[in-house]
C-alpha cells in the first residue's frame, strides 16, 4: 500500500514538475499549456519530444510534458497530449527522470479531472502508454513508473466516476491496467511483474483489480447498482481471478500462491460470494449467490482441488465447498456433494 500511495501522490508531482519547467525546462524537454487566457492549441516540439495542450471553454487548464527530467536529460521521442473543455488536464511523457523514450501519455477531459503519465519519475523507461478520459468525473492513469519499466499501457475511462489506473512499476514490463467507470469507482493495478492484466469496471458500483507479483496474471472486477467486487490474482503465474457484483451485493476472487489457479465470484440480489483458490498448482473455486442474506463460499487449496458452491435461497441459506489435494467439493443451498 506504501508503493501505491506514492503512485497517487506522484500524479500531483508530475504536474508540479511541469509548472516548474514553465520557468525552466532542460535541453530535450517539450512543454506546453493552456489555460482561459489563452485557450486554443499549444505545440511543442523539440529533440523528438512533442507536447500538445488544447484548452477550449472559459475554466479549463490543460498541461502536456514530453521528455522533461533532470538537468542532464536524454530523453527521446516522448509525446504529451493534453486536451480539455472547461476541466483540467495534465499528461507527461517521459518525464522526472533520464534516459526516457518513446513514452506516450493522453489525457481528456470536459468538465472534470483527467491525468496521464507514461514512463514517469524514474529513468530507463520507454514504450510505455497512457490514456485518461473524464466527463465531470475523475480519471487517473499511469503506466511505467519508477526505473526500468517498459511496454505497460493503461487506459481509463470515468464518466461521472471516479477511476484509477496503474501499470507497471520499477522493472515491470507488459502490464496493462484498465478501468471503465460510470458512476461509481474503479481501480486496477498490474505491477510486480511481467505481463500482467487488471481490468476493473463500475456502473454505480464499485470495481477493485489487482493482479501481479509474477507473470501473466490476470484480475476482472466488476461492480454495478450498488455492487461491490473485489478481484486479486498473483505471487505466481498463469493465475485469473474474476469478480462480479450487482444489486448491493459483495464479491470476492482470490487466486495465486501458485500457478495454473483460477477463482470465479458472483454474486446479485444483496448476496455474498467468496472463492479462494490457491497455495498450490491448478486450482478452481467458483462461487455464486442469489437473493437477500444469500452467502457462498469455495477454498480450493493444495494442487489440483475444484471448489462449487451456489446458494439462491436468500434470508441466511448459505453454500460452503472446500477441496485440497485433487478433489471435487459441491454445495448447493447447503447441501454438499464431495467427490
Amino acid at each position: 500500500m506504501g508503493r501505491l500511495a506514492g503512485v497517487i501522490i506522484g500524479g500531483g508531482a508530475l504536474a508540479a514538475a511541469g509548472m516548474v519547467g514553465m520557468q525552466a525546462a532542460p535541453a530535450g524537454a517539450a512543454l506546453s499549456f493552456a489555460t482561459p487566457s489563452f485557450s486554443g492549441t499549444f505545440f511543442n516540439h523539440f529533440a523528438g519530444n512533442v507536447a500538445t495542450a488544447t484548452q477550449t471553454g472559459a475554466h479549463g487548464f490543460a498541461l502536456a510534458v514530453a521528455g522533461f527530467g533532470g538537468f542532464i536529460t536524454h530523453d527521446f521521442g516522448n509525446t504529451a497530449t493534453a486536451i480539455t473543455n472547461d476541466g483540467i488536464a495534465l499528461a507527461g511523457a517521459g518525464a522526472g527522470g533520464d534516459d526516457d523514450d518513446h513514452n506516450t501519455a493522453t489525457a481528456t477531459s470536459q468538465f472534470g479531472f483527467a491525468g496521464a503519465g507514461a514512463g514517469v519519475l524514474g529513468d530507463d523507461d520507454f514504450h510505455n502508454t497512457a490514456s485518461a478520459w473524464a466527463y465531470e468525473g475523475f480519471a487517473l492513469a499511469i503506466a511505467g513508473i519508477g526505473d526500468d519499466a517498459s511496454h505497460n499501457v493503461a487506459d481509463v475511462i470515468a464518466q461521472q466516476g471516479f477511476g484509477i489506473g496503474i501499470a507497471g512499476l520499477s522493472g515491470d514490463s507488459h502490464d496493462s491496467a484498465f478501468v471503465d467507470v460510470l458512476d461509481g469507482t474503479g481501480f486496477a493495478l498490474a505491477a510486480g511483474g511481467d505481463h500482467n492484466a487488471a481490468f476493473a469496471g463500475a456502473n454505480g458500483g464499485e470495481g477493485i483489480a489487482l493482479a501481479g507479483l509474477g507473470s501473466h496474471n490476470t484480475a476482472i472486477a466488476d461492480g454495478s447498482s450498488g455492487g461491490a467486487a473485489f478481484a486479486a490474482a498473483g505471487e505466481g503465474r498463469h493465475n485469473t481471478a474474476v469478480a462480479g457484483a450487482s444489486e448491493v451485493a459483495g464479491a470476492t476472487a482470490l487466486a495465486g500462491e501458485g500457478s495454473g489457479n483460477t477463482a470465479s465470484a458472483i454474486a446479485v440480489g444483496g448476496a455474498l460470494a467468496t472463492s479462494v483458490a490457491g497455495t498450490g498448482d491448478g486450482n478452481g473455486a467458483y462461487t455464486y449467490a442469489a437473493l437477500p442474506g444469500s452467502t457462498a463460499t469455495a477454498t480450493a487449496a493444495a494442487s489440483g482441488g475444484t471448489a462449487l458452491a451456489t446458494t439462491v435461497t436468500g434470508f441466511g441459506g448459505s453454500a460452503d465447498a472446500i477441496s485440497s489435494n485433487g478433489t471435487w467439493s459441491t454445495s448447493f443451498n447447503g447441501k454438499s456433494l464431495d467427490l
